[in-house]
């Protein structure tokens, strides 16, 4: 009876199951490549703005507005990229359009690639005779399916990246304008 443990530690040590299938698979990478990076960055575009309404009072705001106003930009685009309520911005349909040309693309190498060392084995041959190049290439991208998921994920998070940091880059004209509403 010592080395029984409570329900409560019991229920803690249960296995988790997951359901090993596609539509596992594309929940998991879904919320591994997608869910994760665009959660992140709309994290530290939150930071990041409310560091910058810090930076554009105080006495020393005739050095620190600026960078306060350059930062600020840079993180309102990144929210506004990262926002998945509703409507989205022109830029976050940019992006996601960005993300699935390159999806489509990393599939298409991929499944050309596989397609290409399915024929190329003594196996394969006979594959290919019964199916086809094309039906080769329809297996090749089949089996590449998966790599769909993180070429989108990836290529969007760095759109959005490169979008705040060229926002932030242009943020430099109003920066320098507001440098006697700072002085004051």
């Amino acid at each position: 009876m010592a080395n029984e443990l409570s329900k409560d530690k019991t229920a803690s040590r249960m296995e988790i199951i997951l359901d090993v299938n596609l539509r596992g698979l594309w929940k998991g990478l879904t919320k591994i490549f997608i869910e994760a990076p665009n959660n992140s960055l709309a994290y530290v575009g939150e930071k990041a703005e409310k560091v910058s309404r810090r930076l554009m009072s105080g006495r020393a705001s005739i050095a620190t507005m600026p960078a306060g106003i350059m930062l600020r930009n840079g993180a309102r685009s990144t929210m506004n990229m990262t926002d998945t309520s509703g409507d989205i911005s022109m830029w976050a349909g940019g992006a996601r359009l960005i993300g699935g040309l390159s999806a489509a693309a990393a599939l298409w190498f991929a499944g050309n690639f596989v397609g290409g060392t399915i024929a190329a084995t003594g196996i394969g041959a006979a594959i290919t005779g019964a199916v086809g190049s094309w039906g080769t290439l329809a297996v090749g991208l089949v089996v590449s399916a998966p790599i769909v998921l993180p070429a989108f994920g990836v290529t969007t998070a760095v759109a959005v990246i490169a979008s705040a940091a060229l926002v932030t880059g242009l943020s430099v004209v109003p920066a320098v304008a507001n440098l006697p509403v700072a002085f004051k």
